[in-house]
C-alpha cells in the first residue's frame, strides 16, 4: 500500500538546515560515543517495554489466576524502578502510577480505536509536524488491512522521514514512539503474546468464566502506544540526549548510556512505559474479565 507523506511538502532548505543542525548537535561528542540517529537509536525503549511484559507476565498471570489490575500495575512499577537498568535510575514519584488518573488513562487507552486519545488535547501540546507523524504511525498500527510485516518496514521508513524532516525539538518524541510501536507489534505478533492468551483463558477457566475469545493483536497494540503517547515526556530533546550523554561520560561513565538517559536523567521514560506495558496487559484482561477494572 502507498503512503502519501503530507511532510515531504516540507522545504527543501529547511529540511537540509534540521538535518545539519540535528548533525552538529549529535557530534559533539569524541569518536568512541558518537551518536547516530537511525531507527535502531532508541531501540532501549522498544527492549525496555518488551522486557518489561515479559516480567510481569512471570509475576502476574503466569503465577496467579486472580490477577488483577493491581497486580499488574504493581509488577510494572517493580520492573521499571527496581530492575531495569535505565528506568531504576529515575527520581519520578512511582506513587502517580496508583491515582485514579493514571487508571483512567489505562481505560481510556484500553477502549480506544486510536493511538490517539484525544486529538484536541494532543494537538495542544505537540507541534503541528509531530501530530502529522503520529496520525501516520496511527495508520501502521490500526489499519487491519495492512499485513505484519508492511506494518514494520512502513514504520521504518515514517522514521527515516521524521529524521530528516523533524527538528531537534521535534524528532526525539516520534522516534521513540515510533520505536515503541514496532516493537510493540512484533511482541504481540510473536509466541509470547500467544502464552498472554493461553495463560489468561486457563486462569479464567479457573475462575469460572466463559472461555477467551479471538484476540486481535492489533489492538493491544493501539492501547500499548495510546498510553505511551500520553505518558512519555514530549519536551526531551537532541540536546537534552547529547548534553545527558556528554554529563554521563565526564561522571566515569555512570549515565553515558542513552536508556540511562532518557530514563534517568531527563525524566518521563518510567511514565512512558509504565503506562504501556500495564494498558498492554490490561486490554487482554480486560477482554474476559468483566470486573478487571474493579
Amino acid at each position: 500500500m502507498k503512503i502519501k507523506y503530507s511532510l515531504l511538502s516540507l522545504i527543501g532548505i529547511s529540511i537540509f538546515f534540521n538535518s545539519c543542525q540535528k548533525n552538529a548537535a549529535l557530534e559533539n561528542l569524541d569518536e568512541t560515543n558518537k551518536i547516530i540517529l537511525s531507527t535502531e537509536t532508541f531501540n532501549f525503549i522498544g527492549e525496555s517495554h518488551n522486557e518489561g511484559l515479559d516480567y510481569v507476565f512471570s509475576n502476574t498471570f503466569a503465577i496467579n489466576p486472580k490477577t488483577n489490575f493491581e497486580d499488574v500495575n504493581k509488577a510494572t512499577i517493580d520492573y521499571l524502578y527496581k530492575i531495569n537498568p535505565s528506568t531504576k535510575l529515575t527520581s519520578e514519584d512511582k506513587n502517580k502510577f496508583f491515582t485514579n488518573s493514571h487508571k483512567d488513562l489505562i481505560k481510556d487507552a484500553v477502549f480506544s480505536n486510536s493511538i490517539i486519545i484525544d486529538s484536541f488535547k494532543l494537538l495542544q501540546v505537540v507541534t503541528p509536524n509531530q501530530f502529522a507523524f503520529l496520525k501516520q504511525i496511527d495508520h501502521f498500527v490500526t489499519n487491519n488491512s495492512i499485513e505484519f510485516d508492511e506494518r514494520i518496514s512502513g514504520l521504518k521508513k515514517l522514521e527515516i522521514e521524521a529524521i530528516k524532516n523533524l527538528n531537534d525539538n521535534e524528532i526525539v518524541y516520534i522516534l521513540c514512539v515510533s520505536n515503541l510501536a514496532r516493537h510493540s507489534l512484533s511482541y504481540w505478533n510473536s509466541g509470547k503474546g500467544s502464552l498472554w492468551s493461553q495463560k489468561i483463558a486457563q486462569n479464567n477457566d479457573l475462575r469460572g468464566a466463559s472461555t477467551l475469545r479471538a484476540i486481535d493483536w492489533h489492538d493491544i497494540a493501539v492501547a500499548d502506544v495510546a498510553a505511551f503517547i500520553v505518558g512519555f515526556p514530549l519536551g526531551v530533546n537532541v540536546g537534552m540526549v547529547v548534553g545527558g550523554v556528554t554529563a554521563g561520560i565526564a561522571s566515569a561513565g555512570i549515565t553515558a548510556g542513552l536508556g540511562a538517559v532518557l530514563g534517568g536523567v531527563a525524566g518521563g521514560t518510567a511514565t512512558g512505559l509504565a503506562s504501556a506495558i500495564a494498558a498492554s496487559a490490561t486490554v487482554l484482561a480486560a477482554e474476559i474479565i468483566v470486573s478487571w477494572f474493579d
